[in-house]
């Protein structure tokens, strides 16, 4: 345009001195917009320059290679997204719903403990007596028993023969009360979808409101902790833990090393400190163990640890033969044997009575009535006139 104006100035011959303003003006202008171009050129060079640096580190970290991958990728987060926020909204609802189970059983606990029927008052008294009978016993060199019972009949075979504890499924616990109303019963709380705090102090509470005397629990010495904070009598799990044998490479005694030993007597300290009353000690050295129980003021609970501790534990099922007894454990009966000679005699029986359907053996004279006849004449009549 600027050449324009000086061809047309060249054409046209002298200007005036007007004339010679306007053009100076108008080339002016002329300046001042390639300038604003040549700005704004840059500009959007610039702003492509970065855009193409942002999509080549987007592409060094994702591998995203073209924009329609990294539109798809980013939807994919979207979607993502929407999925852990619904998860959490879930998560969420759930721990309402905890929250107020927790409460009810709280409110029931509550309740049991003022009325002084069962719940409370009789699991402190239970353990009171447990705890001062431990430690008379530990004086004389004398210790108890517990084995594991699960329905009516198993406690009260445990009661019928001395035992003076048991342990069992907390969903067991009411069963197991039906069975016996005598000896001490510790509820195992970890099963059953008990996962938060909240979940085990839920779990607890209606253990003991059932019947429980205390729990176990093999968690960690937080959920001791809370446990023991609501006075609910809480004994831990230390030595082999069988959901820990991943930990520990598989099944096998723990503490036979020096150094793996003094670690085992540092997990003790610390599960007395959170407040457990007790601990179930699984496959320990016995001359660990023995040790250990003289330290402790904790009930020790011997499961494949030797005799060296207050209480001897083995399950009714290694104990009455009803299945491959493990080698920590001695097997006193068969009831493995006997269950074989039911199974057999159930079948031989079914068997035979299958046989007399097949050749009309059954059912004979003494195994069915027959109407009078007078009455079966009359029954007869009844049906041709009908």
């Amino acid at each position: 345009q600027r050449q324009k104006l000086l061809a047309r100035s060249e054409a046209e011959g002298d200007l005036d001195e007007r004339g010679e303003m306007a053009l100076m003006s108008q080339s002016r202008q002329l300046e001042m917009r390639d300038k604003s171009l040549q700005a704004a050129s840059k500009s959007t060079l610039d702003k492509e320059m970065t855009m193409e640096e942002a999509f080549m580190q987007i592409r060094r970290a994702t591998g995203i290679n073209t924009l329609e991958e990294m539109v798809e990728k980013f939807m994919g987060q979207t979607a993502n997204k929407e999925a852990l926020e619904q998860e959490k909204r879930e998560a969420e609802e759930h721990l309402v719903l905890v929250r107020q189970k927790l409460a009810e059983a709280e409110a029931t606990f509550s309740d049991l403990r003022a009325s002084g029927i069962g719940g409370t008052e009789f699991s402190r008294d239970a353990y009171d007596q447990l705890d001062g009978e431990i430690t008379k016993l530990k004086a004389e060199g004398r210790q108890l028993a517990q084995v594991t019972a699960g329905t009516a009949d198993e406690a009260q075979a445990a009661e019928a023969a001395g035992i003076e504890m048991v342990v069992c499924m907390a969903s067991s616990v009411p069963a197991v009360r039906d069975g016996s109303s005598r000896v001490f019963v510790t509820a195992a709380i970890d099963f059953g979808g008990a996962i938060t705090e909240d979940d085990i102090l839920g779990a607890a509470f209606e253990a003991l409101t059932n019947g429980a005397d205390a729990v176990i629990t093999a968690r960690g010495l937080r959920s001791v902790a809370r446990l023991a904070a609501e006075d609910i009598p809480v004994m831990g799990h230390l030595g082999f833990v069988p959901k820990k044998s991943t930990i520990y490479g598989g099944v096998r005694s723990v503490g036979k090393t020096a150094a793996e030993a003094t670690a085992l007597w540092a997990q003790f300290q610390r599960l007395e400190n959170a407040g457990a009353f007790a601990v179930e000690c699984e496959l320990i050295p016995a001359n660990v163990m023995a040790v250990i129980n003289d330290r402790t003021g904790m009930a020790t609970i011997s499961l494949g640890s030797g005799a060296g501790a207050d209480v001897l534990f083995l399950f009714s099922s290694d104990i009455c033969g009803e299945g491959r007894v493990p080698r920590h454990a001695r097997q006193y009966g068969d009831i493995a044997t006997l269950q074989d000679q039911i199974r057999d005699e159930r079948v031989r029986a079914l068997a035979a009575f299958r046989a007399d359907v097949t050749c009309g053996g059954f059912p004979n004279e003494t195994e069915t009535v027959i109407a009078p006849a007078d009455e079966f004449a009359g029954f007869i009549a009844a049906l041709d006139r009908a």
